[in-house]
């Protein structure tokens, strides 16, 4: 049964017939166009986070027509199967769309607070005095971190130098999380 399809061109009448086999072709190919965008969705939808943007077309059409044929196979047999296919065409290619799962990473940022503890000295004049100190200074670092984490005075603002990827860390074992605000 052929099919016959007339369409008006710039003002004459152009008549096309297609076979059962190309309108078969076509119909396949908006479906498959469809299976497309449904993947596309339920990936969207699926608790795993995946980076839609990265994902490429090819692997977007596998899954489809993987999902197709699934479908097609649960139809046979149990009627309308699109989301045990598509839960099945997920799981068939799990390490395919591993690579694209939006993962946690662990970054560091070091923080600094400037701390301020008064020191009196007694000296002959300040020469003398920056002398002794620095001596003093330098055998009892001990005794001024002690002192500074003890009786210090806070001054100013938290200061943070930047935030970097630091890949040798598991995620599990980060200070902070998501969770922890």
């Amino acid at each position: 049964m052929n099919t016959t399809i007339t369409r008006n061109i710039m003002g004459n009448d152009i008549t096309i017939t297609l076979t059962e086999q190309e309108m078969e072709r076509i119909y396949e190919q908006v479906q498959f166009e469809y299976d497309k965008v449904e993947v596309k969705a339920r990936l969207k939808e699926s608790e795993i986070d995946y980076d839609m943007d990265e994902i490429p077309d090819d692997l977007i059409e596998t899954l489809a027509k993987d999902f197709r044929e699934r479908m097609e196979g649960i139809a046979e047999t149990m009627g309308d199967g699109r989301i045990p296919a598509m839960e099945n065409t997920f799981k068939a290619f799990k390490d395919e769309l591993e690579e694209y799962e939006k993962k946690d990473k662990v970054f560091t940022v070091e923080v600094e607070l400037t701390m301020r503890k008064q020191y009196t000295i007694r000296a002959k004049d300040e020469d003398d005095a920056e002398r002794i100190f620095t001596t003093w200074s330098e055998r009892n670092s001990r005794q001024m971190t002690e002192d500074l984490t003890d009786d210090a005075e806070y001054i100013g603002e938290w200061d943070t130098d930047g935030f970097y990827e630091d890949g040798s860390y598991d995620p599990e074992d980060a200070d902070i999380s998501e969770g922890d605000i």
